[in-house]
């Protein structure tokens, strides 16, 4: 929390907000078939902060958006914040983005 308030102080955009609010932006913005804008406007902050990545449950539709949003963001060199160790993110390390098991597993 003291990098984020260090962020803010020095001038910096900063959005803050769960995996779970995240997961429901994006169904909305699909609705209005507007996902690519969804991933532009969480480029637009200096720092993105993700909460509750390991507690909120994905599927992978969700996986995949996470993964979108920290990509997008590492290509653009704007870092997120996330307070959960790696161990949630074995999802990614086993699956490929459709979700299904990598071949070199199998």
């Amino acid at each position: 929390m003291q990098l984020l308030l260090k962020a803010l102080e020095a001038g910096n955009r900063v959005c803050f907000i769960s995996m779970s609010s995240l997961i429901r932006k994006h169904s909305d913005y699909l609705r209005r078939d507007m996902p690519a804008r969804m991933l532009t406007n969480l480029t637009k902050p200096s720092v993105l902060v993700l909460d509750e990545i390991g507690y909120t449950p994905l599927d992978n539709k969700a996986a995949t958006l996470l993964f979108d949003v920290i990509d997008i963001r590492y290509r653009k060199r704007k870092p997120g914040i996330s307070g959960v160790s790696l161990t949630c993110f074995s999802f990614f390390f086993e699956r490929t983005p459709a979700g299904r098991r990598n071949q070199a597993e199998s």
